[in-house]
């Protein structure tokens, strides 16, 4: 399987960074993101992160997309990043729930982060270009927190698809979680042209939303801010 390599920019929990396995493609379409591997990158078989998490005596390793889950190799990936030392983060738009319980279940992942996509109503399909319920993603969010491993749900805040409403709405439905990431648009990574050319939400607005979700979240971070 050819996967991306990089080191993540965002801080693990424990203040420590990860090396990132970005694995091309996705099942969703979502007009404000690539859908493929980050800028910087170096393209390489996943064994060679293996090699360099045994090198490096193990470690935290964001495993990421595109989707994870719409690879069928992803059992074989993680269990050799496991079996390297890693501690496994799966990022994931959660629209495999079955395929997550698979993972989870064999012990393949320690911290789970769903990406909540904007549109979680009526909008959700022209937001993620898919016809894959939101139940889908809550049902992984429910194997997630049911086996017990922490589980951070992403939100990207996106100017004329998910703003203040629309992320209010997203943590009422969340109600009670633990944690949530609002993340600032990146419009460099957008796949609709007209994204790129939009200005991301100032810091001030981010802010403003992020407090507006702690009134149904008990954590909320905000990544992305300069």
């Amino acid at each position: 399987m050819i996967v991306g390599l990089s080191r993540s920019s965002r801080p693990c929990v424990d203040g420590g960074s990860a090396l990132t396995v970005s694995l091309p493609g996705c099942n969703f379409r979502c007009p404000y993101c690539d859908g493929g591997m980050p800028r910087g990158c170096a393209e390489a078989d996943h064994s060679e992160a293996a090699s360099r998490l045994r090198a490096g005596g193990g470690g935290a390793v964001v495993v990421t997309g595109g989707e994870p889950t719409a690879h069928l190799g992803l059992p074989s990936l993680l269990s050799d990043l496991k079996n390297a030392g890693a501690r496994v983060i799966l990022e994931t738009n959660g629209s495999a729930p079955r395929v997550l319980d698979d993972v989870i279940g064999a012990m393949l992942v320690d911290e789970a982060r769903m990406n909540v996509t904007p549109g979680w109503g009526a909008g959700r399909r022209a937001a993620t270009g898919s016809d894959s319920p939101a139940s889908a993603l809550m049902e992984s969010i429910d194997i997630a927190v049911g086996a017990g491993i922490p589980c951070e749900l992403e939100v990207a805040a996106v100017p004329g698809i998910a703003g203040p409403d629309e992320i209010e709405a997203i943590a009422k439905g969340v109600s009670g979680h633990r944690g949530m990431a609002l993340l600032r648009f990146d419009p460099s990574r957008a796949s609709d042209p007209r994204l790129r050319l939009a200005e991301p939400y100032p810091g001030e607005a981010m802010r403003r939303m992020a407090a507006v979700a702690k009134r149904h979240v008990r954590d909320v971070r905000i990544y992305g801010l300069l």
